[in-house]
């Protein structure tokens, strides 16, 4: 009814925003569809993070965080927060990285780490976490990780997502021996026999030696049979 303008947002596909132009009052509108750059919508990265992490104690692991700007005039960062005192995170030249301590009472203090990329368009990557934890037992922290937008006009954040990171990793030491290996085996028995040759070399009695090798199916020759000094008595006649 009637000419004049009016302004109704509606979406209509992916990425455009329609708003409305002038009604001519023959019952036609002209629309003039803008994307959402031009429309001055949130643009958020698209931020991709693993959902677990380990870091050797003293060692470093990528982080395998991307965050990639939806067009070529985005500003893109990253911001961590969680990292206990004992961790860092570097980032590749041209980015920056910046870091704030948080204050957490009596659940202790954490590191808020902010990574900025160095040109607008450009996605971050290449994140590094790096670990000083000098004590014992594994702990597990878990961190928030968001990607924002920082450009005028279509500034947005990305949903979190947690990181569970374990510093150091639960293994079993490389260099511990396994005492059920035959070769272990072997070694002790060869060190008794020494043991008991040295000890009875004057004796009236001889000490036999003690077999060194191992059935892994069990039987007589197990561990506790070999650990255990089986002596010959020979007498000697005047």
């Amino acid at each position: 009814s009637g000419g004049g303008s009016f302004l109704t947002p509606k979406a209509l596909t992916t990425g455009m925003v329609a708003i409305a132009g002038e009604n001519s009052g023959d019952g036609q509108v002209t629309l003039t569809l803008l994307d959402q750059e031009q429309a001055g919508a949130p643009e958020p990265p698209t931020l991709m993070a693993p959902s677990s992490r380990t870091v050797p104690a003293g060692g470093s692991t990528p982080m395998g965080i991307t965050a990639s700007p939806t067009d070529s005039d985005d500003t893109v960062s990253v911001t961590i927060s969680g990292v206990p005192l004992f961790e860092s995170i570097t980032a590749p030249s041209g980015d920056t990285v910046t870091s704030q301590l948080v204050h957490g009472g009596g659940k202790g203090d954490t590191l808020t780490f902010t990574i900025t990329a160095g040109t607008a368009g450009q996605a971050i990557s290449g994140l590094v976490l790096n670990s000083t934890f000098p004590g014992k037992g594994h702990p597990v922290n878990t961190f928030t990780v968001t990607a924002s937008n920082g450009t005028s006009g279509e500034t947005g954040t990305s949903a979190a997502k947690s990181i569970t990171v374990t510093d150091p990793p639960v293994t079993t030491s490389a260099g511990e021996p396994n005492a059920s290996a035959p070769g272990h085996l072997d070694s002790l028995a060869a060190l008794m026999n020494q043991f008991m040759a040295a000890g009875f070399h004057n004796d009236h009695y001889g000490a036999g030696a003690i077999a060194s090798s191992f059935d892994p199916k069990g039987g007589q020759e197990d561990p506790a049979f070999l650990a255990t000094p089986h002596f010959h008595t020979t007498w000697a006649h005047a």
